[in-house]
């Protein structure tokens, strides 16, 4: 048999070997070495596409126009020249008049036949192909610049050729030669690209690179033997910065090729360790691959494979090795095969289920609760069956829950005023008359009070109360809560009320079933939860709270270092601070190593300079410090100066988030650092993510509606609380991502992935369908859901739409999934929006209805406002979480901020409470760390220009999630750097950029409003805007999406950034996809301070 062939064209075809190369064609030497060890490369340069209000002359080119434009001279050729210099041009140098060829202009069938006659006959034939530029299909002439139509004419890499969403063919210009024989040849098409060197260990980086014209491909038909290829060589100087990129890509995919041609079982995670120890084992003593290795400066080569997957699929089909195109690696991460995770729709494939929206499935229960919502319709009640009914009824009872609720409408007893009453005692509710004037909007004559003291005041008995709640006085409000025979424990008393409430006040006695679920029962009110008005949060009553029912009479510490005692310990780790003495306007870390009299004795800890923002240094000097001083508990963790080389694990390797620090060094003498080999005697260390013997088996989680999964890993990071033993969504390539990421651990399997509707998933639980992928009702212990928000986000201009309506109905699934799976805790994510009410129901509010849901199944509920900015993401993004836990157990406290606000930041709350104060409101406190700016996120990041090549070396995602036009690219050059946040209205407002240019490109009248963010520009010392699921330049509400400096919009990798996914976890998909999974994504820090809350919140219900 003959050999295999030593490259491989795009078409599957063989390419020239080598043998058919070497000897038969001439090629001018290259001068010096290039990172592949042929030309020297120079780092991308920027572009620029001039405005379209510039205008050229257009003509046909002849000769004697060439000639005439080169007899003028330089100078009209000068701006163009400069462009090619800086490399800065979009399309090829061609196009700009004047211009005069490197040499003699053909066609290119005359200059192959001029050709051939000075090449030795041959079956392989090569050509030298140099100064060349490779371009788009270019629909006019050259000698004229085109920028209103898509594509004309720009340059384009040799990446996208023949890839999925790429390009089919491409065209040419460039300087054919044999020898000292050469002509100059113009717009040739091609279709087929071959790279040498695969299957080869012997050659270092790739070989050569070829190409063959669609005329080629006709003469090799015609001949039957013989076959002409072009060898790219050197470059023209504009297209340079595709061309070098190219390079590098074209060496990795012959070490991808090379590596799962020799491991047929590889998958992606080799690629984080094994796959570089493979290609330094073959090629390490060669300087090529030095090179090559230091311009990517990483080892692990998983996000290259990822980002250009397309491209490798391409070159492995050229293959002649059948196996390759089944590797498994392809089902694993290209988005086109990807088949590990196998679609669980009802109807076939995914897109017959997006055509026709299905109806959300939900329990009787929530049917009932939520069918008067604007919603409503797009409701569908599916029963459980007997067995999983009497399992759900079971674990309910076991966990303290309200058994037997139908959602149907039980009244609150009736009565009257009585005439004639005992005397009022201790331990009484009593029904008094509502205040005249007061700020509560409820519509009660009658407000009821728990009696826990009676006073003697003259002749008057006076009574302390603590006032008991009805639903409508709550975050529940008017809307459908089903339990009007509820009422709520409060901390609201009358001790500091102007008016005592008098024995003779009282009108009624009231009969109430304290700690009960009998929510049936006739004639009497129930109580089973506190109402915490400063917090707005529901949570399971205690015979502690009619003990001491008055927070002004409840025994407490009297002073705050009998607080300080109660709290911690020593070896405790605390943040302390800020105070002027301590010469920083920052919470700082410090180590307790004693209590003297009214001083706490701390050891500082030191911010490390020049190192990770959480990196610290152990001081030498102690000293006390108030009480006062002392804000609250922090994890510091020690870790070998050596560990942290190799790289420490989350959270601590996440810069602060969470309040997670670590130290390996101490202050020696004069300031010099010394290592440590272990932490401080006595030292109580931030918790071990290895080791973790505080909370025993993590919760098993159901991760609902989890797309790349930076919530449920978030939460799982920030304390080891969770674990996700399942994960449902309805994207392949989110649900994909969540998979591959998902941390490998001995003791603990992989997630089971249910790539389908969350409708599917729930039909087969509701009817005991488990099989391998849906949940068990008994097993589920904790539930993540992050609902779609495009019904109820700022930027939906169309809510009442049928995908609106079906969008908004998914927050009745998740309260579904809550009553069916009745977990110990879950986390509930969505917009601010959600709490906001419908300007089209204005009398309805969906967060309202929720509590209701969840309040009337008998969960403890409380709900936070978080910042993105305020747990160290660098966006503008604010989050409602609503937090339940079973009765009994301990509910979250609100995360800890670590990171301040921005200057001129307001307020913010979720709503107006029934006594008209605003409720979720955002928070203020001192934090350890400032800010993170959209600057400093993305500083480390390589200036890409106009990210045109869509190649990034050191980042790969590093490239635009969209292609823009050329209009839009006119656009982003439009749009000034200077002042900072400009945007293309404001710009022309303020006199930088000419009315006909705006008049000329902004075609839409809202995007011409004062106010419109179309084309705004980040600034880089302020945050990302929020992402969204695709930036939307031209829009004038999401527009503020462009780069501060370079002309060009957010990258995949700064949207990465700004949610916070670690720059070592991959997203799957082509970049709008991948743009899509960031935008759907809960910012990675406030998962991540959930994560620690929820941590906290187990250890303490253990301790108890």
């Amino acid at each position: 048999m003959p050999p295999l062939p030593t490259s491989l064209d795009s078409s599957g075809s063989p390419s020239p070997s080598d043998s058919g190369t070497q000897g038969t064609s001439v090629s001018t030497p290259s001068s010096g070495r290039s990172l592949l060890g042929r030309r020297q490369l120079q780092s991308p340069a920027t572009s620029q596409v001039p405005s379209s209000t510039q205008k050229s002359t257009t003509r046909k080119r002849s000769a004697d126009a060439i000639q005439e434009a080169a007899s003028r001279g330089p100078k009209r050729a000068k701006t163009a020249d400069k462009l090619v210099v800086d490399g800065k041009l979009d399309f090829p140098r061609a196009t700009y008049l004047p211009f005069a060829p490197p040499g003699v202009l053909a066609e290119e069938h005359k200059a192959i036949k001029l050709l051939l006659s000075e090449h030795e006959v041959s079956s392989n034939v090569s050509f030298t192909l140099s100064n060349f530029t490779i371009y788009k299909q270019h629909s006019g002439e050259f000698g004229r610049t085109i920028f209103t139509q898509q594509d004309n004419g720009e340059m384009e890499s040799l990446n996208t050729l023949r890839v999925k969403m790429g390009i089919k063919q491409l065209y040419f210009n460039g300087l054919l030669s044999v020898g000292d024989v050469e002509r100059y040849v113009e717009n040739v098409k091609f279709e087929k690209l071959s790279i040498g060197g695969y299957f080869d260990p012997d050659v270092h980086t790739y070989s050569d690179v070829w190409i063959q014209s669609r005329l080629c491909q006709d003469l090799e038909e015609e001949s039957g033997n013989r076959s002409i290829w072009y060898r790219l060589d050197i470059p023209a100087k504009e297209y340079r910065r595709f061309w070098e990129p190219f390079q590098w890509l074209a060496t990795f995919a012959k070490y991808f090729i090379d590596y799962i041609d020799d491991n047929d079982e590889a998958t992606i995670a080799d690629f984080r360790y094994n796959f570089y120890a493979y290609i330094k084992r073959l090629h390490g003593s060669s300087r090529s691959f030095k090179l090559w290795l230091d311009a990517y400066g990483s080892t692990d080569f998983r996000q290259p494979v990822v980002r250009h997957i397309t491209f490798l699929w391409t070159q492995t089909t050229c293959s002649q090795h059948p196996k390759l195109r089944d590797h498994p690696i392809w089902a694993a991460i290209d988005a086109e095969q990807a088949r590990v995770i196998k679609w669980q729709g009802p109807r076939g494939d995914k897109a017959s289920v997006d055509k026709a929206p299905e109806d959300t499935v939900v329990t009787p229960f929530v049917h009932e609760v939520f069918k008067e919502m604007y919603f409503g319709e797009r409701l569908q009640m599916v029963a459980p069956s007997e067995e999983i009914y009497e399992i759900q009824q079971r674990k309910k009872e076991e966990l303290g829950l309200a058994v037997g609720l139908t959602g149907e409408q039980i009244p609150a007893p009736v009565g009257g005023r009585r005439k004639k009453l005992r005397a009022i005692r201790v331990g009484d509710v009593i029904g008094v008359p509502r205040e005249e004037k007061t700020g509560w909007r409820d519509r009660q004559d009658v407000w009821f009070a728990y009696v826990h003291g009676v006073r003697k005041c003259g002749k008057n008995n006076v009574l302390d109360i603590v006032w008991l709640y009805r639903p409508a006085d709550t975050p529940l409000a008017n809307m459908n809560y089903p339990l009007h025979n509820e009422l709520f424990f409060s901390d609201h008393c009358n001790c500091n009320a102007r008016t005592k409430t008098l024995e003779k006040d009282v009108v009624s006695l009231v009969t109430v079933e304290w700690f009960s679920n009998n929510h049936h029962k006739a004639g009497a009110y129930f109580i089973r939860q506190k109402y915490i008005s400063e917090e707005y949060s529901f949570v399971t009553v205690k015979e502690s709270d009619l003990k001491y029912p008055c927070s002004c009479k409840t025994p407490g510490p009297e002073t705050n270092m009998e607080d300080i005692l109660g709290k911690y310990r020593v070896g405790d780790t605390i943040y302390i601070g800020p105070h002027p003495k301590l010469g920083s306007e920052w919470l700082e870390p410090a180590l307790i190593t004693d209590f003297q009299e009214e001083r706490v004795v701390v050891q500082r800890f030191l911010r490390r300079p020049a190192a990770r923002p959480n990196e610290l240094v152990l001081a030498t000097r102690k000293y006390g410090v108030s009480p006062e001083l002392v804000s609250r508990q922090c994890h510091v963790r020690f870790f070998t100066a050596r560990q942290v080389r190799s790289g420490i694990p989350p959270p601590y390797n996440r810069d602060g988030r969470g309040d997670f620090w670590y130290f390996s060094y101490a202050q020696g003498r004069d300031g010099v650092l010394e290592e440590l080999e272990s932490a401080p005697s006595g030292m109580i260390q931030g918790y071990n993510p290895s080791a973790d013997t505080a909370l025993g088996r993590p919760l098993r989680t159901l991760d609902l509606f989890c797309g790349g999964g930076n919530f449920g890993r978030g939460v799982e990071e920030g304390g080891g609380a969770v674990r996700p033993h399942w994960a449902v969504d309805y994207e392949a390539d989110a649900l994909h991502t969540y998979l591959i990421n998902a941390p490998r651990k001995k003791d603990a399997p992989m997630p089971k992935c249910f790539l389908g509707s969350a409708n599917t998933f729930k039909k087969r639980a509701l009817a005991g369908d488990f099989g391998e992928l849906v949940a068990p009702i008994q097993e589920v212990d904790a539930v993540l859901a992050g609902s779609p928000c495009q019904g109820f986000s700022a930027a939906q201009l169309q809510k009442v739409s049928t995908k609106s309506l079906v969008n908004a109905s998914m927050v009745a699934s998740v309260v579904s999934f809550i009553d069916l799976y009745s977990p110990k805790y879950a986390l509930l994510e969505n917009v601010l929006g959600m709490s906001h009410k419908n300007k089209a129901y204005k009398e309805q509010n969906v967060f309202s209805q929720i509590l209701c849901g969840l309040v009337a199944l008998g969960y403890q509920v409380t709900q936070f406002n978080l910042d993105a900015w305020s747990f160290g993401e660098p966006q503008s993004r604010s989050r409602l979480i609503i937090s339940i836990a079973a009765p009994g157990l301990t509910p979250l406290d609100h995360p800890a901020q670590t990171h301040s606000h921005p200057a001129g930041t307001t307020n913010s709350s979720l709503g107006l409470a029934s006594n008209g104060e605003h409720f979720g409101n955002r928070r203020f406190p001192f934090t350890p760390f400032q800010f993170v700016s959209a600057g400093e996120a993305m500083a480390d990041l390589p200036r890409v220009g106009d990210a045109r090549p869509q190649i990034c070396i050191r980042r790969p995602d590093h490239i635009l999630s969209l292609n823009p036009s050329i209009r839009m690219r006119n656009l982003l050059h439009m749009v000034p750097t200077v002042p900072r946040q400009m945007g293309l209205l404001s710009s022309a407002h303020a006199g930088l950029v000419a009315q006909h240019q705006l008049d000329w490109n902004v075609r839409i009248e809202t995007r011409l409003r004062r106010n419109s963010r179309s084309y705004t520009r980040v600034h880089p010392r302020r945050l990302v805007p929020t992402v969204t699921t695709k930036p939307s330049p031209a829009d004038s509400y999401n527009g503020k999406v462009l780069h501060w400096d370079e002309p060009r919009v957010l990258t995949v990798m700064e949207a990465r950034r700004a949610q916070g996914f670690p720059d070592d976890e991959l997203i799957l998909g082509l970049p709008a996809s991948q743009w899509k999974i960031i935008g759907n994504s809960v910012a990675r820090g406030v998962s991540m301070g959930l994560g620690l809350s929820l941590r906290k919140a187990l250890v303490g219900h253990l301790k108890e």
